[in-house]
């Protein structure tokens, strides 16, 4: 095992640049755009902000079909061509003088990405990572929110001084870069195929990595339980679309643009941080004590944003606000794994993340909406506190219906 430690350090550095380019750049960058495309363009804002709904969509569709065409043999050619199509429509964007276009150019690099994001990341964590894969799943996830703190404000500063379109080229040249490692040393989807054993396991083992270790015993899926973590992942995953308007936020309470920009990266450091800071308190104080205190959190954090228009207050309130992420990506999966068990895990988290990735991409385009009929981000800041609020209790009936 000692001797192939290289080996498991390149491969999840490449399932960190996957995550970092395709939820990281396309996704939690992509409200710095918004301003200035629908001001050059002459359109709604919310015309705009809909082409995020379409990457997130399209994500999603990637995301199921992401095994189905992806396999031992075409392994390196998918993701050169996965990379091709997230980059290459990147940069056409920077040409883009219609909003339809955008909405094509969108739907491609949202698809591929979702071929090359979670469900395959986390595939091959699974696969490579016989122990320390919650680490390791955390680390990769971290990226996509690390990815967005660190290139906010160098694209903002880009598209201040160079414009929007020279935003996009130099997205699409970060996106090659962050791919690059998961092309070269990204050897298989399963370390066994090559003869590697997983990190951490000592003795061969058969069948898949992740179902070897787990726990079986599992729970009856109830109705009314799936019913309540599917309308969780819907409202969380919907609070992860206000940050992408935190530019605009700004600009209404008539603060600077690197103001957004700066609280933008406030909340991609939370969403970095606070994913590995929530598995810790998890496994400490237990996953519903770390939702609730997670929730406040972010509830604090939106009443700052609301009412607060000091840059170091707002700074702050974004920095809170960020923890919506863990609540959104994290916590779905340890919820569905608390309330379903292992042994249902399979058939009922699919279906969970993807109402997760609906509602994202919806509110996304409702936010900006919003805004255009009624010129206030006042609106959309109740909505997403009103949302919060409502998953706290949520979070409450769903151990309290499971200990019944």
């Amino acid at each position: 095992m000692k001797q192939n430690r290289r080996k498991y350090i390149l491969v999840l550095i490449g399932m960190c640049g996957l995550l970092a380019s395709s939820v990281g750049v396309i996704s939690n960058v992509a409200g710095l755009f918004f301003t200035s495309v629908a001001e050059e363009l002459n359109i709604l804002k919310g015309s705009v902000s809909m082409t995020l709904t379409v990457t997130n969509l399209c994500f999603a569709l990637g995301g199921v079909f992401a095994l189905r065409l992806i396999n031992e043999n075409n392994l390196r050619p998918v993701l050169i061509a996965g990379t091709a199509c997230i980059a290459g429509p990147t940069a056409l964007l920077g040409l883009s003088d219609n909003i339809l276009i955008m909405y094509v150019l969108n739907a491609v690099r949202g698809f591929a990405g979702g071929i090359l994001g979670f469900v395959l990341v986390t595939t091959v964590i699974n696969n490579w990572f016989y122990v320390s894969s919650g680490l390791a799943a955390s680390a990769a996830m971290s990226c996509s929110g690390l990815a967005g703190a660190l290139l906010s404000p160098l694209l903002s500063a880009v598209i201040e001084y160079a414009g929007w379109r020279a935003g996009y080229f130099v997205s699409a040249a970060v996106i090659l870069l962050f791919n690059l490692p998961a092309i070269l040393f990204l050897p298989a989807l399963d370390p066994r195929t090559k003869g590697i054993l997983p990190y951490g396991c000592t003795v061969p083992i058969t069948g898949s990595t992740q179902t070897d270790k787990g726990d079986h015993r599992g729970t009856k899926v109830s109705g009314v339980l799936f019913a309540a973590v599917f309308a969780y992942a819907f409202l969380a995953c919907s609070g992860t679309a206000l940050p992408q308007h935190f530019p605009g936020i700004t600009g209404f309470w008539g603060l600077s643009a690197s103001t957004g920009a700066m609280m933008l990266s406030a909340g991609m450091i939370a969403n970095s941080t606070g994913k590995i800071i929530f598995g810790a308190l998890a496994d400490r104080f237990g996953a519903k004590i770390s939702m609730l205190l997670y929730s406040v959190l972010a509830a604090a954090g939106t009443l700052l944003i609301w009412f607060v228009h000091k840059p170091a207050v707002m700074y702050a309130g974004a920095c809170m606000y960020g923890m919506i992420y863990s609540l959104g990506i994290v916590a779905v999966v340890i919820l569905t794994k608390d309330m379903f068990g292992l042994e249902n895990y399979s058939r009922t988290y699919p279906v969970i993340s993807l109402a997760g990735t609906v509602g994202s991409a919806v509110t996304a385009a409702l936010i900006g909406f919003i805004f255009d009929l009624s010129g206030s981000y006042t609106a959309a800041l109740a909505l997403m506190l009103s949302m919060i609020l409502v998953n706290i209790m949520i979070i409450l009936g769903c151990y309290r219906y499971r200990g019944k």
